[in-house]
């Protein structure tokens, strides 16, 4: 499971280091990125195929309240570049 480029296969989780990138299973077009490093600046976090041509993801803090907005960040190449915090979990969903 470890290192699968695409997370839309077998809903397996990406593990590079510290870092975890899993489906939502119970939302279409979910991630959850979580790290329990010191902050990770600028990681670049390769989208499922299944999400087709998207431009844009909104990003939320997963909070003890809930999904709180963060931010909306551009795709390059399938891919978006976001910032990481220790024990931070982000929730990645394509804007619509």
């Amino acid at each position: 499971y470890k290192r699968n480029p695409d997370v839309s296969t077998g809903g397996d989780a990406i593990l590079t280091g510290d870092l975890v990138i899993c489906p939502v299973l119970w939302k279409d077009k979910t991630l959850v990125v979580y790290s329990r490093m010191d902050h990770l600046k600028k990681r670049t976090i390769e989208l499922p195929a299944a999400w087709g041509e998207i431009h844009e993801v909104r990003l939320f803090d997963m909070t003890l309240d809930g999904l709180k907005p963060s931010s909306i960040e551009k795709v390059k190449a399938g891919t978006v570049t976001i910032d990481v915090d220790n024990n931070r979990p982000i929730i990645i969903m394509p804007q619509n």
